[in-house]
């Protein structure tokens, strides 16, 4: 399910998507250049800049969206 927005999803949309996908995937052009940015910085995914990288601008967002719902 790709979406513009998390604030234009209800709650049984949420549930669907990852019911019947087991994920939610949104296109986001802002996370989209962070991780280019990451990438041309030659980090890991994998290191501890990376993971930190992907706790702070994937996780904390997607939860940051989804309790503004």
């Amino acid at each position: 399910m790709a979406l513009a927005s998390i604030a234009s999803l209800s709650v049984a949309d949420i549930q669907k998507a990852f019911s019947e996908d087991g994920l939610l995937y949104m296109e986001d052009a802002a996370i989209g250049n962070r991780v280019k940015e990451l990438r041309m910085k030659r980090f890991p995914l994998e290191s501890a800049e990376g993971l930190d990288f992907c706790r702070m601008n994937v996780l904390e967002d997607i939860v940051r969206a989804l309790f503004s719902v």
